[in-house]
């Protein structure tokens, strides 16, 4: 795998350039962090900074730009229409009236537990869903059946980012095949190789957001 990382398009990389990319990228960072710019901006300098100055000509510059604009457009156009989405679910009163409806049909004895089960549920369903799909219209709905049985808005959002734990066998985000492809590994292969540090991760997160009081159990 490092061999097939290492020996793609060796013409593009720049290892004079590695200290350099590692400075930069670490103040990119901690700017953000400090919080000293919008995120948006920090990025966009830090591309045509590292652009500039890995590739000075203008033509290879522009090569790179054409060859990752449609991995970069499609979730700038996700993210768009998740917020459409979400304006919509919530605004025409969709989404209080379905957590109303789940919170019926859920026995009273299994209410007070609904953090750990949603956090279960959730491995799946952002394994198989959009992550903006998930977010902005399941973890919504559920944030207010949970309020329903006493479960704040913050502890329902660290339930639903227990399922993260899986997120990287998704079949649904395109990065990961390029990774494979990039690193000559079969994406079932990954996925078997992956899962099987997934669940112990997922329940360490319940375990530990358990005995932090962050979520209750």
């Amino acid at each position: 795998m490092l061999n097939a990382i290492r020996d793609n398009e060796p013409e593009l990389k720049r290892p004079k350039m590695w200290w350099f990319n590692l400075i930069m990228t670490l103040a990119i960072l901690t700017m953000l962090i400090m919080d000293i710019a919008h995120g948006g901006i920090l990025f966009m300098l830090g591309a045509a900074i590292a652009l500039t100055a890995n590739y000075r000509s203008s033509k290879l510059v522009t090569e790179r730009l054409d060859a990752l604009a449609a991995d970069s457009l499609a979730p700038a156009l996700a993210t768009l229409a998740a917020g459409v989405f979400s304006g919509i679910l919530t605004g025409s009163g969709m989404a209080t009236a379905l957590a109303e409806g789940i919170t019926r049909i859920i026995p009273e004895s299994l209410g007070t537990h609904m953090a750990p089960i949603y956090a279960i549920i959730s491995a799946p369903a952002i394994t198989f869903l959009p992550q903006d799909a998930f977010y902005f219209g399941i973890a919504s709905v559920m944030a207010g059946v949970m309020g329903q049985f006493g479960i704040t808005p913050d502890q329902a959002a660290v339930a639903s980012m227990v399922g993260q734990a899986f997120r990287l066998i998704s079949p649904v985000i395109p990065a990961l095949y390029m990774l494979c492809e990039y690193t000559e590994i079969n994406f079932v292969d990954f996925q078997k190789g992956y899962i099987k540090f997934a669940w112990p991760i997922l329940f360490i997160y319940i375990i530990v957001y358990g005995i932090t009081g962050v979520m209750p159990l």
